[in-house]
């Protein structure tokens, strides 16, 4: 029973840290890492603005941009393209929210009306003009994976290979919370290896 209290407690931390992390600047160029351990289970989870991974931050029907979506998919499907998996460890889960990012609609919206505002100082009416909306609404979007390991030993150190399909970021930030400590450190190209000291 404390282990499943200590895991929820460990899974809200993250999630806290990751609702943190996204209130933050988006900063281009620069990840998040987000780790807990729980006994043999290990979360890690990547915060990655869109557009250093994908190219673009917002939804798509563009079938360029659909097929990236689906090769950025494929690679971070295989968690050694996301760390260099200690061998006393083995992935268990992947998660993302890729899809996300595609547009199931036709991206043209036909005969349809914008809600008209009216109030006693202004009047919005916006109804007939090119209902391509692919330029409204442009806002910074992150993606984010979640890597689950099970290990049968400790873990010292993470090796990051998930800055080879991330070509535009220059580090990440990564923050841990193990069963004996806890820290943040940058984890840089050239360094791509996180040591838990």
């Amino acid at each position: 029973m404390l282990k499943i209290q200590l895991f929820a407690l460990l899974t809200i931390t993250l999630l806290v840290w990751s609702t943190f992390s996204e209130s933050q600047t988006h900063v281009h160029g620069e990840g998040q890492l987000l780790i807990a351990q729980d006994g043999n289970t290990w979360q890690m989870e990547f915060i990655i603005p869109a557009a250093d991974i994908l190219g673009f931050e917002n939804k798509t029907n563009d079938v360029k941009k659909v097929k990236r979506v689906n090769e950025i998919a494929k690679l971070i499907s295989d968690a050694s393209n996301l760390i260099t998996i200690p061998n006393n460890c083995q992935a268990s889960n992947i998660s993302h929210n890729l899809m996300q990012f595609i547009d199931s609609n036709d991206g043209v919206h036909k005969n349809h009306e914008h809600a008209k505002l009216n109030a006693s100082y202004f009047q919005v009416v916006h109804d007939k003009h090119d209902h391509n909306h692919s330029g409204h609404h442009q806002h910074h979007s992150d993606v984010t994976i979640t890597l689950l390991l099970n290990c049968v030993s400790g873990v010292s150190q993470l090796e990051l290979k998930i800055f080879e399909i991330t070509p535009s970021i220059d580090k990440f930030n990564a923050q841990w919370i193990l069963e004996n400590q806890q820290g943040a450190k940058s984890i840089s190209r050239p360094q791509a290896i996180l040591i838990f000291a």
